[in-house]
Parts: C-alpha cells; structure tokens; sequence
C-alpha cells in the first residue's frame, strides 16, 4: 500500500476517533457552563471548575507564603483584601468621633439627646 492509503484508511476508523473525541470531552473542562443543556452534566462541570480554581488559589497562596519564608524581611507585604471599609474614601461632612477631639456640637448633641436612656440600658 502507499502512504496516500494509509492515511486515507487511518481517517476512516470512525471507532477510534469517536472514543478519542470522547476522552477529550471528559477530560476538557469548560469555562463556559452555561452552555451545557444537560443539568446534571453542567453540575458536574461546575464542581469540576470550582474544585480547579480552589487548587489554583491554594497553589498561589503556598507559592506566596514559600516566597515570604525564603525571603524574610525582605518579602513583598500581604495582600490586603479589597473590602467595602478599606475602598471607602474619607468623607469630610461626616460627624464621627476621631480620639479626643469631639465637636462641641455633637458633645451637646449626645448629652441631650432624649433616647440615649432607652438605648443605654
């Protein structure tokens, strides 16, 4: 046989190349889930990508924490997690009580205000 009809016969096994599409699928994992129809299908593709991403942010904090070891003093600082508190900008217009030095204003307010006896039982 010449090459032409080894390769012509090789694309014609349907049997193999269907399992070898089947393998492919099972070991694929989509990041789009929401395309799948089948509901127990898109379940187990869900917890397959939620169990990836929990081993990639578990690799990315033990590298981090390795690197800090390695690094001692020298380390780049943690962190910090974005939080509504820690993205909130300083508002000048607020009252709020900032150590000892309360507004005279507010300090009136507090000593007259008619439901402080209620709330401080």
């Amino acid at each position: 046989m010449s090459e032409l009809e080894n390769t012509a016969d090789k694309n014609l096994s349907p049997k193999k190349g269907r399992t070898k599409r089947k393998r492919d699928e099972e070991n694929l994992v989509e990041k789009n889930i929401s395309s799948i129809g089948n509901k127990v299908r898109r379940n187990q593709a869900w917890v397959k990508l939620k169990r990836e991403k929990k081993k990639e942010k578990r690799k990315r904090q033990d590298d981090r924490r390795k690197e800090r070891e390695q690094l001692g003093d020298e380390a780049p600082p943690k962190l910090v997690p974005k939080t509504l508190d820690s993205m909130r900008e300083y508002d000048e217009t607020t009252v709020g009580e900032t150590g000892d030095n309360i507004d005279e204003e507010v300090e009136a307010d507090i000593n007259n205000d008619e439901f402080s006896d209620y709330f401080n039982k």
